[in-house]
């Protein structure tokens, strides 16, 4: 399989397609399996992980879908089946892992000779997150590897290229986009090398290595084990896109929507009653505050505004376990409120109400309001400034759904 590499954007780029193609072959020609003891396995599911950086956030955006991995080798191939490279072109028939599949796999697909130690990866509800360290004898480094179905219509992860990496795009023969990065070592970060396959049919593959034996350690060698060709030839082999596209597609993975808290803090305004006097006191990623006085004394509106489209896949529910016990209303949406001491507050006894809706798109909103300015001082009046029934209109409002788009 060879890459078609944009070279007037990455000069950089020349003879890695043919170290590409070749390594697909090795990684191919190397790749064995028995398939009893992986039709056994099943999907594994769990919590996604969320990692600061950004490799790693591209990973962990992941922390899924490795579960379905090594059942499409097994049905797809027959025992000791030798794969060639232009067999990376065609998806095995999608079925569902575990993450042993998927160990087994990837040991499958790394240069003979290594030691492959997994040190974490549990279930998720789209597969199964994978990481340890791989050492070919000469220090050991950290792996990652995650496999998981987007979902198309809310797109992909942003682009690993960035100004601080130096990059390689290509575009393979069946559609789909492979990014292959280097970023230096810095003084408190190891050498970090990533490869990015994203699959024309809504999955993504991130294998990603460093020079150290964690992601934060000091490094053990000048380099990643893995090349950049054997780096992209493990992110670009068929097992995975099977394992991906088997997941169901409610269960594909939403790329999250974060509400800008300085709209949210102009929605919730046009929301409050009129002729009252409202001072802003902090916005940030879906969220934001603001306090109300209506001359009977100041009180603090609080709103979060959050995308839980992913969570009911990783409770492996219909619906997020969390919302299972709120009221249903008839189009679906879930609904709770309250009214009673705000537990924030610790003796200065405040009252704090609260509406929290969860739409059926995956939006969760929460409205609260307390009788007081702030959480640290003392009540200004027995009652919230406002009632539960306003709450609740406001976190009903469908001002709210233009987020999802």
């Amino acid at each position: 399989m060879s890459a078609q590499f944009d070279m007037s954007a990455h000069p950089e780029s020349d003879g890695f397609e043919d170290d590409l193609a070749r390594s697909l072959a090795v990684a191919g020609a190397r790749f064995e399996t028995d398939p009893a003891p992986l039709i056994s396995s099943g999907l594994a599911l769990g919590r996604r992980v969320r990692r600061r950086r950004r490799r790693a956030v591209l990973a962990g955006v992941a922390a899924v879908a490795l579960t379905g991995v090594v059942g499409a080798v097994a049905t797809g191939l027959p025992h000791r089946a030798v794969v060639s490279p232009a067999a990376a072109v065609h998806a095995p028939s999608p079925e569902l892992l575990t993450r042993d599949g998927a160990e087994h796999a990837l040991r499958g697909l790394l240069p003979a000779g290594g030691r492959l130690t997994v040190t974490r990866g549990g279930p998720t509800g789209k597969g199964v997150d994978l990481s340890g360290t791989y050492d070919d004898g000469h220090g050991p480094a950290a792996v990652t590897l995650s496999v998981f179905r987007m979902d198309p219509i809310r797109g992909y992860p942003e682009d690993l290229c960035l100004t601080t990496v130096t990059c390689k795009r290509s575009k393979l023969p069946d559609g789909s986009r492979l990014t292959v990065t280097q970023r230096a070592a810095t003084a408190t970060e190891p050498a970090s090398w990533d490869a990015q396959l994203s699959g024309k049919d809504g999955y993504m593959v991130i294998f990603g290595e460093v020079n150290a034996p964690a992601q934060l350690a000091r490094p053990t060698r000048p380099e990643p084990p893995l090349s950049l060709d054997q780096l992209a030839a493990v992110a670009a082999a068929p097992v995975w896109s099977g394992a991906a596209m088997a997941v169901p597609p409610n269960w594909a993975y939403h790329e999250p929507v974060i509400p800008d808290g300085r709209q949210l803090l102009q929605d919730l305004t046009n929301m409050l009653p009129g002729g009252v006097d409202h001072r802003t006191v902090d916005t940030g990623n879906g969220y934001a505050s603001l306090t109300s006085d209506d001359d009977h004394g100041r009180c603090l509106i609080e709103i979060s505004v959050e995308d839980w489209s992913n969570q009911a896949s990783i409770d492996r529910a219909p619906e997020p376990k969390a919302v299972l016990d709120w009221d249903r209303l008839p189009d679906g949406t879930r609904l709770r409120t309250g009214d009673g001491a705000d537990d924030t507050a610790g003796q200065l006894h405040l009252r704090r109400r609260y509406a929290e809706a969860f739409l059926p798109d995956g939006l969760r909103i929460l409205v609260s309001v307390i009788n007081a300015p702030s959480h640290e001082q003392a009540r200004t009046r027995p009652e919230p400034v406002l009632t539960t029934d306003q709450l609740k209109e406001i976190v009903l409002s469908p001002e709210w759904r233009k987020w999802l788009g």
